[in-house]
Parts: structure tokens; C-alpha cells; sequence
């Protein structure tokens, strides 16, 4: 379906892509860009770890998970775990892929990888990334974070979601 395409615009984080197709004699155009990571990271106690950082796009301070882009040459299961350990200072093991998505398959060309890592461990003295502020939320707290909107990225909805697919609840 797509006849040519050609980078439009680049910056090191996104480029802009024109795409030729049969549907429109006028180019159709889409972000490229690395692949994202984001993972629900939960403790021994059964607790969430979120971060707390302001978000200049949104201009407001938002509840999320320890998420970012893949870097070239790190694997999305390296990405998650490293992020979960710079964002909130927190460490785990055996990360579970709960599945890859398409965060907007109308204009994005990125995948999003999402994981789970149970017994999630805070790491003594570790200093997180600026802006960063860990948020722990206890499991008979969660629905009711998810429920009040509290969690403003909706990709990170969707991490929820496939994690309840594969509980079975």
C-alpha cells in the first residue's frame, strides 16, 4: 500500500514521515520513533510503584509507571528494568512480558512493550532521577487510583489491562 515514503522532519527524539499510499494523492504523515517500555512494577507486599513527574506536553504533574523509550542497541526487557530502577529506585528480576501494543496506530509507527515484575525491591540510598518522585500504592488502593483517574496515561491503562487479561480477574 505504500508507494514511497521519506523522512519530512527530524529531531533526535521523532521524525516526521510522509507516506505515499493509494488511498491520497497526498501524503499521509506519521511519527517515527523508538519503541517505549513501561512496566508495573509490584512489591513483596503487594504493593504499586508509580512515579510522580511533571509533564511539559500536558503541563501538569501525572501518576505514572517507570516507562521510557528504548535506546538503540538495549532490548525492551533491559529498557524496563533500568527505568524502573532510574525513575522510582526500585529492582526486580524475571520481568514478564504481558504483551506489545501500538500506541496509535493512526499516526505513531512505535510499539509499546509492557511488563510486570513482581517482588519489586526499593534499592537503599539509590538517588532517582531528577523530577522523579516515587509513589507506592497499596494493592486494596489500587482500583480505587485507577477508578479516580489518578493514572493520567492512558497507555499505561492498557499495561492494567493486559495485566488483568493474564490474571484471569
Amino acid at each position: 500500500m505504500i508507494r514511497d515514503r521519506k523522512a519530512a522532519f527530524s529531531t533526535p527524539w521523532f521524525e516526521l514521515t510522509a507516506k505515499q499510499t493509494d488511498l491520497d494523492p497526498q501524503p499521509f504523515y506519521s511519527l517515527k520513533q523508538a519503541d517505549y517500555v513501561a512496566v508495573i512494577a509490584i512489591t513483596a507486599d503487594g504493593d504499586y510503584v508509580f512515579v510522580r513527574q511533571y509533564r511539559p506536553a500536558v503541563e501538569d504533574y501525572t501518576l505514572e509507571l517507570a516507562s521510557g523509550l528504548v535506546d538503540g542497541g538495549s532490548t525492551p526487557e533491559a529498557t524496563a528494568m533500568s527505568e524502573l530502577q532510574e525513575e522510582a529506585g526500585y529492582s526486580a528480576s524475571n520481568p514478564e512480558l504481558l504483551g506489545v501494543l501500538y500506541p496509535d496506530t493512526g499516526r505513531l509507527q512505535n510499539r509499546m512493550w509492557c511488563y510486570v515484575v513482581r517482588n519489586a525491591r526499593a534499592i537503599p540510598g539509590h538517588e532517582v532521577e531528577r523530577g522523579m518522585e516515587p509513589v507506592v500504592v497499596s494493592g486494596g488502593r489500587l482500583n480505587q487510583v485507577l477508578r479516580a483517574g489518578e493514572l493520567s496515561c492512558a497507555l499505561h491503562y492498557a499495561a492494567f489491562m493486559l495485566l488483568q487479561l493474564r490474571s484471569g480477574t
